[in-house]
This record gives structure tokens, sequence and C-alpha cells, in this order.
């Protein structure tokens, strides 16, 4: 698992990210600022925490100013210049006595690099629903409630929380959720959600509602402009 993590760090040291999935983060990262400015009390709170630097809300306009002008290489560079072998700690915690030759570490520049930023596949879409298996199918109940703010907030729930976990199984429902909202599945990974998130400024999140209650739930959450 270190050397793992190690090949990764030598990887942002030694590629440059893409262009254009460059540009999908930025711009996913303005829409999840955009989007939590949804009350006065939020808008204040930001207002309040980049004018302590220079006495003005301009300051959150300059940041994400400078953030949209950064270039690949812009971010290689800030990568050499912090994951380097004189700035870097690690802590390796074992149940079971550690091997030999753990307690060396491996200069970043003789480590192999990870793949930093494979080709990405984008999925099929699925094969509309006929008329009769919509017919067919057990629909769920739906509750809309309209909203001036562009976000679209879809929530899902579930009778599937952790009350009704096997036995022997306790957590099974908590992994589940955690699972479908950060770590993707066979036809979809985790880096092709990522990827998908900042393309189409969309957010998942997965978790159960309470531990008694037996329900879980998925939101996915959409700036519409």
């Amino acid at each position: 698992v270190r050397d793992q993590i190690l090949a990764t760090f030598a990887a942002a040291r030694g590629s440059m990210v893409p262009a254009p999935q460059l540009a999908d983060a930025k711009s996913h990262d303005r829409y999840a600022f955009a989007r939590t400015l949804d009350s006065t009390e939020r808008i204040a709170t930001v207002v309040a925490r980049y004018a302590a630097f220079r006495r003005s809300y301009e300051t959150v306009n300059a940041f994400y100013r400078t953030l949209d002008s950064l270039v690949p290489a812009d971010i290689q560079a800030a990568a050499r210049t912090s994951f380097t072998d004189a700035g870097m700690m690690v802590t390796t915690l074992s149940k079971e006595p550690l091997r030999a030759g753990i307690d060396r570490m491996p200069s970043l520049n003789t480590v192999q690099p990870a793949v930093a930023f494979g080709a990405l596949v984008r999925p099929e879409a699925p094969a509309p629903l006929g008329a009769a298996s919509i017919a067919d199918a057990a629909l769920p109940r739906l509750i809309v409630q309209k909203s001036v703010l562009p976000q679209l907030n879809i929530k899902l729930l579930f009778t599937a929380g952790s009350a009704h976990d096997p036995a022997g199984k306790e957590g099974l429902a908590a992994l589940t959720a955690a699972m479908i909202a950060r770590a993707g599945s066979r036809p979809m990974t985790i880096d092709l959600v990522i990827w998908l998130s900042g393309y189409l400024v969309i957010w998942l999140s997965g978790y159960l509602v309470t531990r008694s209650s037996g329900r879980g739930s998925l939101s996915i959450r959409h700036m519409t402009r």
C-alpha cells in the first residue's frame, strides 16, 4: 500500500494532467462553490472567510480567477516542490510484525511512477425502457418541491439500512452506501465517476439516515446552469 501511494506521488511529479481534465476540475470546483451559496447565512459566512485576508469580498473573485489561470505545468511544478523526500513523513501501523526493510524509505526518484492519467472510456447509455416495462415496474413515490435556486437535488430513500444487515455482516448497508457514492463499480470505476462529476457538475453522496431506522439514502445534486 505504501509503495502504491509513493508511486502516485512519483507520477504527479513526472506527469502533467491533461488540459481537458484540468479544465473539467476547475469548472467543477467553481460550480461546487457556487452551489453552496444558497442562503444569506451561507453567503455571509463565505464573504467573512475570504474578506479576512484583504478586507474585501473581491478576494474570492481573485482566488477563482487565479485558480482559472493555472495550467498543467503549474500543477506539476507544485507537485515537484511539495512531494519531496525531505518533506515526506510516513507512519506505518500494523497489528502483525512489520516485514524487514519497511523502515527504509525508497527515494521518490527511484519509485516506478503509477499511471497518472489513464484514458477514460465513457460508459454506454442504457437502453431506454419500453412502455410495457415501465407499466410493469414498481414506480417509487415521488415528492417534487420547486425551488428558485438553479439546482436539482434528487434524493433516493431505501428501506435497506443497518437494521436489515444479515447476522454476522453488520455494517453491510453502510459499506454499500459508501461504495455507491465513493468507490464506483466494475462498469463505472471511481476515476470515471470523478471525471463525470466534474464534466456534468454532479455530486453524489450515500449514507445511512440513522442506524436504528433501517433506512439509507443516495443523494444526487446538479447545477442546472
